[in-house]
């Protein structure tokens, strides 16, 4: 027997399990239950007939919410009918329903042309009715044209203008709260790029900047439509805003004691900057001292500094995935870096110029550390966009201030003195040896630094020093240090190791040698230890790849523990690709070196190398398919046995890439069938009709790249030999540009390949190419004039044409 049957069972149980959902103990099993009712086709309207007996907001918004619920799902429930109750519950409602009710609103608004105007509709009559508190209309308006204001045609626009009249002529009379609402109305509508904006941006401009209240709510809306105004002018060709009157509002807000409000208005000045540089940049250079005195350090700035730096000891990490200053400090800084990245030293000299002589009026009253540690700061941010050389001569007194200051117990001075050297060497490097040598020794004792941010940034700045040659007689020493270091390293100290190997061994390639075996087996041993860490793994990975590119060879030891590391690290991150290709072209270039030692290597672990090849070939990223073919194609010739044994896979996962790719993505699934074809001619005659067929379509792409365009004709080339027949229709189907396309390949050696391939078959197979018998003679007579290297070919090739 059905206990629902009737709606009024079903009406009851709703309400029942609607009160038992209030209890966060019972909320989870009321949601279960009450599954079993959303099968019956009436819920939806059981919900309806439900809202007007809540008792109270929470209720309310609860049979709202799981009405939305149905609504999503596309209950058969009529939208107009569902509008029609909401706009009336709308006026006097309480705040979660309100909100549950707009919510619902705004996903009935584009249900029908009905629905849309009713909404239009209520929000124009409730705005002019005294009784109905502005906020409501306002706020349901500002969520509908978020979410449909593209969807909406033009017969629209008029009715959106009134509404819009409305709250401009009643603006004054508004609290703080509507009036925010307002200006966020307006700036979605400048998102949107509203045509009937195009000329009141100045009248908006005043109006919401007369009088501006002193309310941060107020305050950050204003500074959010500022910064939507630049963009403007371009999308609209319509006046904006006299720069002068925006940076006026600007000031205001940088004052205003609130944080959140100079975060929102710091935003203002990237917005501008572009299009008004010069008032832009003379503004802040005005507002240096203002700037200066709110970046200070705080306590409260100190303690969060205190707790990043336990946090990122304990993690490993130097800077964490939510780590975002958004203080005023922050947003300063993260403004300065845009100007001197955006502008050259004539606008960064006056910055420094003017943050420097606001420090030193400043210090000289107070002495307080806080002065030394902003002006450092700011220094090193801002030399990394400068000319060095031009910054000394400027201001030479600021090159010893680093030097100075190393040694400093303060953390954070200690920070920004390193920072500051390690982006400008010749401040380093103009000093006596003997103090390039001091600083050496102080760089590799602050690597053991206790604060972890000094050890880190330490070694960071070591790295570029050596990376710039600073520390030339000193590198047989850091050689020496690799393999303590790499075996110590943890988290973020192992990514400094990483780049200050690579750096030292770029300069001194010689005294590497002796040390190469130890450090990159040291370097396999980490990758093994942090395994669960894909940035680590990835670093350490590209460091050992980068080692083994500068050399000719690799020992077959150190061969050998680089080709398991490849399968392990390629084994336990099959789904980051940059790890699978680093992986792949590490056993390629290995195999370049030491071909003997790799190819036997394959051919003893044959299962093991099958398995690499299962998880690599299926994979569809571009350059994991290069890279995996690629290497597939190199080892054909030496490791034919390997190849033959799994040769119905290896053709059926290149032919599903050739049918699925017509770009550079199959340029060395080309490359393997070339390979074959060269090696294993009788593997691949049965597949030949499939494989030119693919190749044809793969021709005729207009993405086609002049690296894949060169491996199919030299395929086609090649197959002719295998199988005449089956490459005939080939031939036929390749057209006069194809062949005219040989001239456009860009690289004169593949052009030289191609052509001398080509040449071969011609003068074998002449009767093969008379539909292309004329543009065959233009190309190579074209070529024989354009490269004297090949007229004996082109002239046999022209000769056999001529017949």
């Amino acid at each position: 027997m059905n206990v629902l049957g009737t709606p009024e069972l079903r009406l009851s149980a709703t309400q029942t399990l609607i009160e038992y959902s209030l209890s966060p103990l019972h909320q989870k099993e009321a949601f279960e239950l009450m599954a079993a009712l959303e099968k019956y086709q009436d819920f939806p309207a059981i919900l309806l007939r439900l809202c007007p007996t809540q008792r109270d907001d929470i209720h309310m918004s609860i049979t709202l919410m799981i009405l939305k619920k149905e609504m999503d799902a596309l209950c058969p429930l009529d939208p107009v009918e569902v509008t029609k109750y909401l706009l009336t519950l709308l006026p006097a409602c309480q705040p979660q329903t309100q909100k549950c009710a707009n919510t619902l609103l705004t996903h009935c608004f584009m249900a029908s042309p009905l629905t849309s105007q009713m909404i239009i509709q209520f929000v124009f009559q409730a705005l002019q009715n005294v009784q109905i508190n502005a906020f409501i209309p306002l706020n349901l308006f500002c969520l509908v044209i978020t979410d449909h204001f593209e969807e909406l045609n033009s017969s629209y626009y008029n009715f959106i203008q009134q509404i819009l009249q409305i709250v401009l002529t009643n603006f004054c009379n508004y609290n703080c709260n509507v009036k925010a609402l307002v200006i966020s109305v307006f700036t979605q509508l400048l998102v949107f790029e509203a045509p009937f904006l195009s000329n009141v941006l100045n009248t908006l401009f005043v109006t919401f900047c007369d009088n501006i209240p002193d309310d941060v709510e107020y305050r950050m809306s204003v500074c959010t439509f500022c910064t939507m105004l630049p963009s403007m002018n371009t999308k609209y060709g319509s006046a904006i805003p006299d720069i002068n009157n925006v940076l006026k509002i600007t000031d205001v807000f940088f004052h205003d004691v609130h944080d959140k409000v100079f975060v929102e208005a710091h935003e203002i000045v990237l917005a501008y900057v572009e299009f008004y540089p010069e008032q832009v940049v003379q503004f802040l250079i005005n507002e240096m001292p203002l700037l200066y005195k709110r970046c200070l350090l705080t306590d409260a700035l100190i303690r969060v500094e205190e707790e990043n730096e336990a946090q990122r000891k304990k993690d490993g990490v130097l800077l964490q995935d939510d780590e975002v200053d958004n203080s005023v400090r922050g947003c300063t800084f993260a403004m300065f870096d845009v100007i001197n990245s955006t502008f050259g030293d004539d606008v960064i000299l006056p910055f420094i110029q003017s943050w420097v002589a606001v420090f030193r009026n400043e210090y000289q009253v107070s002495h307080d550390w806080k002065c030394l540690e902003l002006l450092l700061k700011f220094l090193a941010d801002s030399s990394v966009y400068l000319d060095t050389e031009r910054f000394l001569k400027a201001m030479p007194e600021l090159a010893v201030l680093p030097v100075q200051n190393l040694n400093s117990e303060i953390p954070l001075i200690k920070v920004s003195c390193l920072e500051y050297i390690g982006y400008n060497p010749l401040i380093v490097s103009s000093n006596s040896k003997e103090i390039v040598n001091q600083i050496y020794q102080y760089l590799l004792r602050n690597i053991g630094d206790t604060n972890y941010t000094v050890s880190c940034t330490a070694l960071h700045t070591l790295a570029k020093l050596a990376d710039s040659n600073v520390f030339e007689e000193h590198n047989d020493e850091l050689l020496k240090m690799f393999v303590p270091m790499v075996r110590r390293a943890k988290g973020q100290v192992l990514f400094n190791v990483c780049e200050l190997i690579t750096n030292v061994i770029s300069l001194d390639r010689d005294q590497y040698i002796k040390y190469q075996d130890d450090i990159q087996k040291e370097l396999a041993q980490a990758i093994y230890e942090n395994m669960g860490s894909e940035d680590l793994v990835d670093m350490c990975l590209t460091t050992i790849f980068s080692n083994v590119m500068l050399f000719e060879r690799t020992t077959n030891e150190l061969s050998s523990v680089l080709i398991k590391l490849s399968f392990d690290t390629i084994s336990n991150y099959l789904g980051t690709d940059d790890i699978i290709n680093q992986s792949l072209r590490l056993l390629s270039r290995l195999y370049q070196q030491n071909t003997d030692f790799v190819s036997n290597f394959i051919n003893t672990n044959k299962d093991t190398f099958f398995k690499l090849f299962e998880l690599c070939l299926p994979n569809d990223n571009g350059k994991v398919i290069e890279d995996s073919f690629g290497f597939l194609g190199d080892i054909v010739e030496k490791c034919s046995q390997f190849v033959l044994e799994h040769k119905e896979y290896f053709m059926q996962v290149s032919m599903k890439k050739l049918k699925t790719f017509k770009d550079r993505t199959i340029c060395s699934v080309v490359w393997y069938l070339v390979m074959v074809e060269t090696f294993l001619p009788h593997i691949i005659k049965s597949v030949l009709p499939d494989i030119l067929s693919a190749l044809i379509q793969t021709l005729q792409s207009k993405t086609i790249d002049e690296d894949v365009q060169k491996n199919v004709l030299l395929f086609s080339a090649k197959a002719i030999s295998i199988d005449p027949n089956s490459v005939l229709p080939f031939f036929q189907l390749l057209t006069n540009n194809t062949f005219k396309s040989v001239l456009q390949i860009k690289r004169k050696l593949f052009v030289f390949e191609t052509l001398v391939n080509f040449a071969g078959v011609i003068i074998k197979y002449p009767d093969l190419f008379l539909v292309n018998k004329e543009v065959l003679l233009v190309v190579y007579k074209t070529a024989s004039s354009a490269f004297p290297e090949l007229s004996e070919v082109c002239q046999k090739v022209l000769s056999s044409l001529s017949k």
